[in-house]
């Protein structure tokens, strides 16, 4: 009795491993088979473009501007091997203009693809504003250029995209009766008189006849400035109420910055957020990694799983409509969340009507 207890005692480690054995190696087979899934699935939907159509309502809309069409482009970062696939996905449609909503060249300061892709719309108005992983679109020291702009920047004026530093209009119907403005979110609430002096006071400085390189590209960027300025004001003083103005930005407008925005603003002022009937924005890249049903997995300052509408997509954040594109490719605030995953490239048609959007 006592040594048959000791025997199957002694031998119960080697039972529980050829038992758990099998166990095991099934685990490894179904792990392999699983991580072969999502590297197929992904590697599928990062090399197939979704073109999103998306009709947006604004009640007050002349019928003029009605299907006015904004074909918007974010977050490229210099990736390249896309225009193909753009190309086909736009086919033979046409769109009143192209907002790019920044990061477009990204920290590689990459121009090509991005000319590549104005190059498919030689006949449309193209805007570009600078997202927080591009480069500076002025430089303030010597370059390759003799304009302000940075050298990405001038081949991309250069290629036919305007820079979008101040109100671009676009008019439409009889006597141009029907107006809507693309306005730099920013700008609204941006103190031009501080702006003005600073940059006055930088031409003083650099105001002589014998400059270095890195004084001259400084003084140009200043006089840039100083013209900006004196054209936003005169814009400015034009809008009329009954105008339609929609607000471009990199990064997502939020619910608190909104609503601080809001209390701030002059209720009777025609420039505005209050006035905004959408704003567009790009930033986060879909959410870089999703999960399949659930969404984003985690979003740097929203956390884990957010709401989707703070993510991509249509939102209200202080009841104002926002459209964040997904984007193209993949962001660098995510750190350790490196690459798309289950975030497939994306353009968005936006297309406005005063008919309830569905």
């Amino acid at each position: 009795m006592n040594r048959r207890g000791r025997n199957q005692y002694i031998f119960a480690t080697d039972l529980n491993k050829r038992r758990s054995g099998p166990f095991f190696r099934a685990f490894l087979v179904i792990l392999i088979v699983l991580i072969l899934f999502v590297a197929a699935t992904n590697f599928i939907s990062s090399h197939r473009l979704r073109y999103i159509r998306e009709p947006v309502t604004i009640a007050n809309l002349p019928e003029d501007l009605e299907g006015f069409a904004i074909l918007q482009f974010s977050d490229l970062q210099g990736r390249e091997g896309l225009t193909d696939m753009i190309r086909q996905a736009i086919g033979n449609r046409v769109w009143s203009c192209i907002v790019f909503t920044g990061d477009m060249v990204g920290k590689s300061g990459n121009v090509k693809p991005l000319l590549e892709i104005a190059g498919l719309f030689p006949d449309t108005p193209k805007y570009l504003i600078q997202g927080d992983e591009d480069p500076d679109y002025l430089d303030t020291y010597a370059h390759g250029n003799l304009t302000a702009y940075a050298d990405w920047a001038y081949a991309a004026v250069e290629s036919g995209i305007e820079i979008l530093d101040e109100p671009v209009l676009f008019t439409r119907g009889r006597n141009g009766r029907a107006r809507l403005w693309l306005v730099p979110e920013m700008l609204y609430s941006l103190d031009l008189d501080m702006m003005e002096t600073q940059y006055r006071n930088t031409l003083s400085r650099f105001s002589g006849s014998q400059l270095q390189e890195d004084q001259a590209a400084y003084r140009r960027v200043a006089e840039y400035q100083l013209n900006r300025i004196a054209s936003i004001r005169e814009k400015i003083r034009s809008m009329e109420k009954s105008d339609i103005q929609i607000a471009v930005t990199h990064v997502p407008l939020t619910e608190d910055y909104v609503k601080t925005m809001l209390s701030w603003s002059d209720k009777n002022s025609v420039f505005s957020l209050r006035s905004s009937a959408l704003v567009l924005a790009g930033h986060y890249a879909g959410g870089q990694w999703r999960i399949p049903g659930v969404g984003a997995l985690y979003v740097p300052d929203l956390g884990f799983f957010p709401d989707d509408s703070l993510v991509q997509g249509m939102g209200y954040p202080g009841g104002i409509a926002q459209y964040i594109s997904p984007g193209l490719s993949a962001s660098g605030i995510y750190g350790l969340e490196k690459g798309r995953l289950y975030v497939s490239p994306c353009i968005t048609s936006l297309e406005l009507t005063s008919n309830i959007a569905r």
